[in-house]
């Protein structure tokens, strides 16, 4: 699976200009959001990958004790079998701190959350908010906003969470629920964005 995006950040087209303080405000916490959500990604991961290495150790210990067992090339299944439990030793002992170090990324990412969907709230209520918005109108400005604003920064981490699993088992990515777009995925905003001008262009037309 590619996990390389290409993508053009929200802020890079609304903080076109310095002097709109508020523009550049929900550019700047679009950003942060999908930033925070896509680490976020990343730290469940990690943590994953570290569980599931004791695992995959209990299990080729498990194995070479069962050919063991039944008298196959004894001598290389000892050796064989004390050096995977020598590993095995290591990986539980460093998994509470690694599960720990990757738990404090999550939290600090799910904080960056928090703040930047405040900073959402406050720039939407700035009277300063520009009309119109280089590269967006202000309305679509507003409305990628309030998208970003409808899912709790609880929800974000849950999908993101999810995304992970998805990508370490090879499956496709899910939607997020109600959505045609994943706010874990870089690209997620533009998405959103273009399928939102579609439908203004095709309500324009059907009408």
């Amino acid at each position: 699976m590619d996990d390389t995006f290409h993508w053009t950040q929200a802020g890079q087209i609304l903080a076109r200009h310095p002097r709109k303080p508020a523009r550049a405000a929900i550019g700047t916490a679009l950003d942060a959001i999908g930033q925070a959500a896509n680490d976020i990604v990343f730290a469940e991961m990690a943590a994953i990958i570290a569980a599931r290495r004791v695992e995959v150790l209990v299990d080729m210990i498990a194995a070479c004790e069962a050919e063991r067992a039944r008298g196959e090339v004894v001598a290389e299944l000892d050796e064989a079998i004390d050096t995977l439990e020598a590993e095995l030793d290591r990986a539980q002992t460093t998994l509470p701190l690694e599960q720990a170090f990757h738990a404090d990324a999550r939290d600090e990412a799910l904080a960056r959350i928090v703040a930047a969907q405040a900073g959402l709230r406050s720039a939407l209520a700035s009277s300063a908010l520009p009309q119109p918005v280089p590269g967006l109108s202000r309305a679509e400005a507003v409305a990628l906003a309030r998208a970003m604003l409808s899912h709790p920064p609880d929800a974000i981490a849950a999908a993101a969470r999810a995304e992970a699993e998805a990508r370490l088992a090879g499956q496709a990515l899910a939607p997020d629920a109600g959505d045609d777009y994943g706010f874990t995925q870089p690209e997620g905003q533009g998405t959103w964005l273009a399928t939102h001008l579609a439908g203004q262009a095709g309500g324009a037309l059907g009408g």
